[in-house]
């Protein structure tokens, strides 16, 4: 849910970039079936992006609390 620059960067390992601003122009390209853990840079994002999705039929969706900030594994550049 973060945004292209956030992304650039650091990022969890094997991630996809979705940011909130386009989330309502491809939710329909997602696997409503498909478990997903959002992450943004401290948790507020995702959150309301899991509430748009679970509003849309998502079901096994994960907010990320504390978000990338409290992230203490490794990041990718």
């Amino acid at each position: 849910m973060r945004e292209d620059e956030e992304f650039a960067s650091g990022r969890i390992p094997g991630s996809r970039s979705v940011p909130l601003s386009r989330l309502p122009l491809v939710w329909r390209e997602m696997d409503p079936d498909q478990e997903m853990i959002l992450i943004c840079r401290s948790g507020n994002r995702s959150g309301q992006a899991c509430e748009y999705l679970s509003l849309k039929g998502f079901t096994r969706l994960y907010n990320m609390e504390g978000g990338l900030l409290e992230w203490t594994g490794d990041l990718e550049r």
